[in-house]
């Protein structure tokens, strides 16, 4: 599934996705079902919302992709014990949904998706109508909130880049391979790609999961850029300026970026934290 992942916001518009299989077919029946379900404590109901999108042609390309939409959560199937069930909203075709409304017959839909950080959405697909779903096209679409950078495993490396670094923070809880790292001097960026993996013992109960990526190179040349001294020079003067760099070359200690990430590839946090870069 591309992406697997997007930012949750009030809005929860729709969010395109595309879904990637195999001897997939088109019978003209293609049904794409999303779920979401509430965790169950103790003999509590399940509180779950749902929404089914019914493709009516499917364009098969060679890599067997589908291309449809998660609809937007005000449109959602809702159910939940805890809430009176003439709130609850089973949302069919707009003009029944005015019919119901004029007849006071429906009350406006409840926000379930509000006040929440993280979301798991399972993704099934059935080719002929819901009778059945393709038993390894079961996939979960993950949402969520960024939340602070709480540490960077190594802080530092050398600026020649390689170093295998270790992000974390409270708002990653899925793998993504989607994930992209930004990283900043000054004026120059660079953008790397990266994952997020479980990173504690698969016993461990929570899993802790982090973003793993490779420093980029961050050359001195491209962090102090300036113009040459010996462009407007005689032969003379270029070679004593040059002895002259040469007896005092600075030497640099440390510099230090910014860096931020985009777990889906796309929208970046604002939330930042820094890796320092040293060298010679």
């Amino acid at each position: 599934m591309i992406p697997n992942s997007a930012v949750l916001n009030v809005t929860c518009k729709s969010i395109p996705i595309q879904l990637q299989g195999q001897d997939l077919f088109d019978l003209g029946q293609t049904r794409v079902e999303f779920e979401y379900k509430e965790a169950c404590t103790g003999e509590m109901e399940l509180m779950f919302a749902k929404a089914c999108i019914v493709i009516e042609q499917v364009e098969l390309t060679k890599d067997q992709t589908i291309l449809c939409r998660i609809p937007e959560f005000s449109t959602w199937e809702y159910t939940d014990p805890s809430v009176p069930v003439d709130v609850h909203v089973e949302r069919t075709s707009e003009g029944e949904e005015d019919e119901k409304e004029a007849e006071g017959l429906i009350k406006p839909i409840v926000e379930w998706w509000k006040g929440k950080k993280k979301l798991s959405i399972s993704v099934r697909v059935s080719l002929n109508g819901g009778i059945s779903y393709l038993p390894n096209q079961s996939e979960n679409f993950y949402l969520f909130e960024y939340e602070q950078l709480e540490g960077t495993v190594p802080s530092s490396g050398p600026l020649e880049g390689g170093t295998n670094v270790c992000l974390s923070s409270p708002c990653l809880s899925f793998c993504t391979e989607d994930v992209m790292v930004k990283l900043k001097c000054g004026d120059v960026e660079r953008v790397v790609s990266g994952k997020c993996v479980v990173v504690s013992d698969m016993e461990t109960e929570p899993l802790s999961y982090g973003i793993q990526y490779i420093s980029p190179e961050f050359p001195l040349e491209v962090l102090n850029p300036s113009k040459d001294p010996t462009q407007e020079a005689t032969e003379e003067e270029k070679e004593q300026i040059m002895n002259e760099e040469d007896s005092q070359k600075p030497t640099l200690s440390s510099i230090v970026s910014e860096v931020s990430i985009a777990l889906n590839g796309i929208d970046y946090s604002k939330h930042k934290t820094t890796f320092e870069y040293y060298g010679e």
